[in-house]
């Protein structure tokens, strides 16, 4: 079933509504139901990247810092 080319919000869950019944994730399902609305001119923001932060490694500093290896 093609999908609804609307930007309001019932247009919106009715497309969620139909990729889910196609079997595709909930995610994904939300994805592209905002991006045929995005492409019907609604004005939703896309979503922010996120940022991951880098791993801290505690080995290093410890090796570097005598005082901490006494404890262990």
């Amino acid at each position: 079933m093609p999908l609804v080319k609307g930007k309001s919000p019932k247009s919106i869950g009715k497309n969620i509504k139909t990729e889910l019944a196609a079997g595709r994730p909930k995610a994904q399902a939300v994805a592209i139901a905002l991006n045929t609305a995005r492409q019907a001119g609604a004005k939703i923001p896309k979503p922010q990247k996120s940022r991951k932060k880098p791993v801290s490694n505690n080995l290093g500093q410890m090796m570097n810092n005598p005082q901490m290896m006494k404890g262990r």
